[in-house]
């Protein structure tokens, strides 16, 4: 029975090796790929709580020396997107609250101001402070391993090395060992104390995107843009203007750049996870209908979803494989089944017009 892999520091280096030369860097012992293994957000606090007064004033003067500082060649602002006339670079910049200023300035500037220490420890050089931070594992890291454990075990299914019992091999048969949540596409199994669960049907929502890109084309324009990657993620099309969060319905200019997006979540909505797994963009302009299909938020068309049964079987294989799933005892843990039923009430006459 085959394990989900959970990243720690007590078992990362059974997966990758450092890369000595290279800060925060290390490769994958599997696929040789080279990451960056530490996350710096803890650091990136740090300045904008211990230090905030240094960056506030930095801000302050450049706006008034330098504010070309804050756009790029084509004048855009690189605090909220917009484009700008150089003579009023000063004054736009002014329209800014300080501290999202200083959002942008120390996300782009964190790395000059410390020194490694320690595999996951660095030390802030930042006005002679040498405090110690201790640095969590990326998001990135973590799912790049989960992978190839995933795909490790997909292989042994594929080559037989795994015994397959009572497969799953249509949504009506799924009845017989999960319970399903009629909110979403989630299902969870009813062997006593298994505690899975698992989505049933393509969670990548390959067929309704598809319907996006050819009857909603401004709306996945603005997706395809990083439409699945943070901060982006926690906003969705809303006009031709505006933008909105997902979590708390507030509008901001669609051209709004990252930074600001950042700085939203952080004030707004902190301890938002800043990784993500590979689940659509799709999902924020939809909801379930029924078991198989789902309906668009613009224009209530009813969509098929295709149904992936391959993650349920991998649990039910490698999970009950001791103990597997007759229909005799999913009939018992299940209880009768709609069909079971009426041919029940179909023999005792009880139907109308019988």
């Amino acid at each position: 029975m085959s394990e989900e892999i959970i990243l720690t520091k007590n078992n990362v280096w059974d997966y990758l090796e450092l890369i000595p030369e290279e800060r925060f860097k290390a490769k994958c012992k599997t696929c040789k790929t080279n990451l960056t293994y530490t996350n710096l957000s803890n650091f990136t606090k740090h300045l904008r709580t211990y230090h905030k007064n240094h960056f506030a004033s930095r801000v302050e003067e450049n706006i008034e020396n330098s504010p070309d500082t804050y756009y790029n060649e084509e004048g855009k602002c690189l605090i909220c997107g917009g484009t700008v006339q150089q003579e009023d670079y000063s004054r736009h910049m002014k329209s800014h609250p300080t501290q999202e200023v200083v959002y942008y300035v120390t996300n782009k500037t964190k790395e000059e101001y410390c020194t490694q220490t320690d595999v996951f420890d660095l030390k802030c050089t930042l006005n002679n402070c040498n405090k110690r931070i201790t640095c969590y594992i990326t998001g990135n890291t973590s799912y790049h391993i989960s992978k190839h454990n995933k795909a490790s075990e997909l292989e042994k299914i594929d080559t037989g090395l795994i015994y397959v019992p009572n497969k799953i091999t249509d949504v009506q048969d799924l009845w017989k060992n999960y319970t399903c949540d009629d909110r979403n596409f989630l299902v969870k199994c009813k062997f006593p104390e298994c505690q899975f669960q698992g989505y049933y049907i393509d969670i990548n929502l390959t067929k309704f995107c598809k319907h996006v890109e050819d009857h909603h084309g401004k709306v996945f324009a603005y997706e395809k843009q990083n439409g699945n990657q943070f901060p982006r993620m926690y906003f969705k099309y809303r006009n031709e203007e505006y933008s909105e969060c997902c979590l708390c319905a507030s509008y901001t200019s669609i051209s709004t750049v990252t930074y600001a997006l950042y700085y939203h979540l952080e004030t707004k909505h902190p301890g938002t996870p800043n990784f993500h797994h590979t689940v659509s963009w799709g999902w924020k302009y939809c909801k379930k209908s029924n078991i198989t299909q789902v309906e668009c938020d613009f224009c209530s068309e009813l969509i098929d979803i295709d149904v992936d049964l391959k993650n349920l079987n991998h649990h039910t294989e490698n999970t009950h494989m001791k103990e597997p799933p007759s229909t005799e005892k999913a009939h018992e843990i299940a209880g009768p089944s709609k069909s079971q039923q009426e041919k029940k009430s179909k023999k005792k006459g009880i139907f109308k017009g019988e």
